[in-house]
């Protein structure tokens, strides 16, 4: 047990010594990422795959140097892929601070890594600043993640939106459907699902009438279960993680009638693609060939709200096609590693944001607390509170 001790504060100092401002007065900063590659899974590599997200990173850095953010500094890169299993995420989380003497890690980008990672940088006090998918309440608990920063939603802030809104028009009792289809290294709706539960226990006044995953349902059970569902709740949140799912359930509350003044269903979407995801709108139809139905569940969808995080800005083309040029340029140097017709992942974005926020937050702590601060998670953390254009 001595042994173990001598040996974890050998590694916070020799962490704390990590960044410095050369003689010559050009500070030095090493910046670790960390994402999964080549997985199997094609929703994480399209959501957060390093060969489509990584060159998000060079984006930032410009924008970064273009705005003076961090002056007389020189960048170094270091990557780990930690494919969203935990104990690999704290396995790197070390490495990044100890043997590569990082300054900061950027990721990781699932779920489970950061809270496997996020526990390791708070015992170090080592800032992380995490991006992708949609994150676990957990994440914002400050004292027990307090070198923690993130740019992506947790379900937490989703859930309060939702009693917000059904609180505004005085709704007070609702039925939530969802389906689960996605990789659990990357959930959406079976988070939700569990903090919208948390969330009417807590609500005075609040009910949930009917729950249930229909994502190992039939047409014909859906529907059944549909008319059952008119007599417990008019009000119908949803969340859903593919694009059939969507239409598959307008469609069937179309044909029982319940497209109608007295239902309204709320779609809970984390894509910033509203009523407009790739490929066309919620209604199209992608089978091949199609049945020809677009109208009518075209109609059905005109009884729904969404509600969305904001869309990206217009210019979301050019910085998808820079994303994936830049893996083949500095610091990646990855020639023919990606299919270049291919598009970002989705939650690219989220990286360039997360890098940036990094920089901004040092820059404020360095204003405040002078160099000596630049390795203090928490306190860098606790300066990327703030908003953001």
């Amino acid at each position: 047990m001595l042994l173990c001790f001598t040996i974890f504060c050998f590694l916070i100092e020799s962490w704390a010594q990590n960044s410095t401002v050369a003689p010559g007065g050009m500070r030095q900063l090493k910046v670790a990422l960390m994402m999964p590659v080549n997985m199997s899974d094609a929703s994480v590599e399209s959501n957060i795959g390093f060969y489509r997200s990584a060159g998000a990173v060079t984006i930032a850095l410009e924008r970064i140097q273009l705005e003076n953010l961090l002056p007389n500094t020189n960048f170094t890169f270091v990557w780990y892929f930690d494919e969203c299993v935990g104990s690999l995420g704290s396995g790197y989380t070390v490495e990044a601070a100890y043997v590569d003497k990082a300054d900061v890690l950027i990721g990781p980008a699932c779920p489970t890594p950061v809270i496997y990672s996020g526990t390791v940088a708070a015992f170090y006090n080592f800032p992380i600043f995490i991006w992708g998918t949609i994150m676990p309440s957990d994440i914002n608990d400050g004292t027990r993640f307090p070198t923690l920063a993130s740019t992506s939603v947790t379900t937490l802030s989703i859930t309060l939106t939702l009693m917000e809104f059904l609180i505004r028009f005085q709704w007070n009792e609702f039925a939530f459907i969802y389906a689960i289809r996605r990789s659990d290294l990357i959930p959406k709706c079976s988070y939700l699902a569990s903090d919208i539960d948390n969330a009417v226990t807590n609500e005075d006044n609040m009910t949930m009438t009917y729950k249930r995953n229909i994502a190992n349902d039939s047409y014909e059970i859906l529907k059944e279960k549909l008319v059952g569902l008119k007599k417990l709740a008019r009000i119908i949140l949803v969340c859903f993680e593919s694009l059939s799912d969507r239409r598959t359930f307008m469609m069937a509350m179309s044909e029982l009638g319940m497209i109608t003044d007295d239902y309204l269903v709320v779609f809970i979407e984390t894509d910033r693609t509203g009523f407009f995801p790739s490929g066309g709108g919620m209604w199209v139809d992608r089978n091949v060939p199609p049945d020809g139905k677009d109208d009518i569940a075209l109609k059905a969808f005109e009884n729904a709200i969404i509600l969305d995080l904001q869309p990206y800005n217009l210019s979301f083309d050019t910085f998808n096609q820079e994303v994936i040029a830049n893996i083949e340029k500095w610091p990646f140097y990855c020639v023919g590693c990606i299919d270049k017709s291919l598009n970002a992942s989705s939650r690219a974005p989220n990286l360039a944001d997360t890098f940036y926020l990094y920089a901004s937050s040092l820059n404020k702590t360095i204003a405040q607390y002078g160099e000596s601060a630049k390795n203090d998670g928490t306190t860098i953390s606790n300066m990327a509170k703030g908003e953001y254009n």
